[in-house]
């Protein structure tokens, strides 16, 4: 099998495609993906976004960023996804991010470029497009080879993300070879314009949101993971520190109940 890196049109995905299944008797990966609803969480994004884009690959300048944290204008109107293999405070690390850009302010930044095709997102009527764009896609330090499992559950949660709020497409600007990994897993993306240079070549695709979520459940079947989830395809995570103090014992809780999740070390927000 030709190894191929992956990668969004802002960045590279160091990660080799790969069988759908582990070795037999291998524990699967656990992982969770986070909605990251703070600016806690948005800082580990960010962080883990300028390790691979400033520090790895050069792609953005790491004097332009000074206090560690890669963004851009477009992260004011996205939301920003962490995916943590193991626990949350304590056994876990994170290994995978992805942005989905809302048209709320400014065109889409593929739209914005004007490669697509005239008419990619026609309507019988003259409404807008309800377009999501996927944007700073990482997979990183998972354990299986070409993480299939750690591609699925983010595509999986750019879909529920997507079909949640009324979004009838997903748009990508991606290398081919992404894209003939998506093409392999059965992912229904179109060609919706030219191609483009922008750190080697991209392409323009766009997948119906409805019929994605069709061929994400053939993919969880292919992969072992069941009919149907055993957990939401992302929950929402402020970045909150833990509160070890209140395993100590005598403590009672205040009048003011506070969920927390099981103490531990926060882990530093980088990649890992």
């Amino acid at each position: 099998m030709e190894d191929e890196l992956l990668s969004t049109h802002a960045d590279v995905e160091p990660g080799y495609p790969g069988p759908d299944h582990c070795a037999p008797g291998a524990a699967l990966p656990s992982y969770q993906v986070y909605l990251a609803t703070g600016a806690r969480a948005r800082h580990i994004h960010y962080r883990m976004r300028y390790a691979v884009y400033c520090l790895e690959t050069g792609f953005e300048a790491a004097e332009h960023y000074p206090e560690g944290f890669e963004r851009d204008l477009y992260d004011e109107h996205a939301a920003h996804f962490l995916v943590r293999l193991g626990g949350l405070y304590a056994g876990g690390r994170w290994v995978g991010a992805m942005r989905l850009i809302r048209p709320d302010r400014t065109p889409l930044p593929t739209i914005a470029t004007g490669q697509l095709f005239p008419g990619a997102f026609a309507k019988a009527r003259d409404e807008p497009p309800r377009v999501l764009e996927v944007s700073r896609l990482i997979a990183r330090g998972a354990p299986e080879r070409g993480s299939p499992r750690l591609l699925y559950h983010l595509c999986q949660a750019a879909q529920a993300y997507a079909q949640n709020h009324g979004y009838e497409f997903l748009l990508f600007m991606i290398r081919p070879a992404l894209a003939r990994l998506l093409q392999r897993h059965h992912i229904p993306i179109e060609l919706c314009g030219e191609a483009c240079e922008h750190r080697g070549l991209r392409l323009p695709f766009r997948a119906p949101t409805a019929e994605s979520g069709a061929a994400l459940s053939a993919w969880r079947r292919r992969l072992g993971l069941g009919e149907t989830p055993v957990r939401a395809p992302y929950v929402e995570f402020a970045g909150n520190p833990p509160f070890p103090y209140r395993t100590k014992l005598g403590y009672k809780p205040c009048w003011r109940r506070r969920s927390y999740q099981a103490p531990g070390a926060l882990e530093v927000p980088c990649a890992g």
